[in-house]
């Protein structure tokens, strides 16, 4: 499924903005994207990867259906992100009404308002699926992803304080959730 959103309100050089399902070959920017977020430090990764490392977990999303999708986002035909919901506590079908939600965006590219499209686009996606609740875990000392999913409405539901430790950073690790 592609969605084609209106530019970001901010100044941009960059054309309309579409959201489709990872392929395969998507695999080498993917891996880029998420060695950025760890050399960063802005997941819980610490080594960074190679695309033969990453190209599992890519099909592992491709294999499981519709119900948790990966996506990437472009513009200009340029991958800038990549965004996916994923099981939350994996075989629980207690909570199987909850996803979690997690995107990535490219540096280069950070400061557009993509990030905003592409958590919008997530949003609605999970609630196409039928998920009830979505939830973001993330470090807190993550003030740019923090900032944007209190602006779309994701209140802070947990946190585990000085739960991540990355060499001398220590930080929460933090739940923020979105009733859908």
């Amino acid at each position: 499924m592609s969605l084609q959103v209106e530019r970001p309100q901010k100044p941009c050089h960059h054309g309309p903005v579409t959201f489709r399902k990872a392929r395969l070959e998507d695999a080498a920017r993917i891996t880029d994207i998420h060695n950025q977020a760890v050399v960063n430090r802005c997941c819980c990764d610490t080594e960074t990867c190679t695309v033969e490392e990453r190209t599992p977990w890519i099909e592992a999303h491709m294999n499981a259906g519709d119900r948790y999708p990966l996506y990437v986002g472009e513009a200009d035909g340029e991958i800038f992100g990549y965004g996916y919901l994923t099981e939350y506590r994996f075989g629980r079908p207690a909570v199987a009404g909850t996803a979690e939600v997690s995107y990535f965006l490219d540096f280069a590219w950070h400061g557009q308002g993509l990030g905003q499209a592409f958590l919008e686009f997530l949003i609605e996606e999970a609630r196409a699926i039928g998920f009830e609740n979505l939830v973001a875990i993330l470090m807190a000392s993550n003030a740019r992803s923090v900032g944007l999913l209190q602006k779309l409405g994701f209140e802070l539901w947990g946190s585990m304080p000085d739960a991540v430790k990355i060499g001398d950073l220590v930080t929460d690790h933090v739940y923020y959730g979105l009733k859908i």
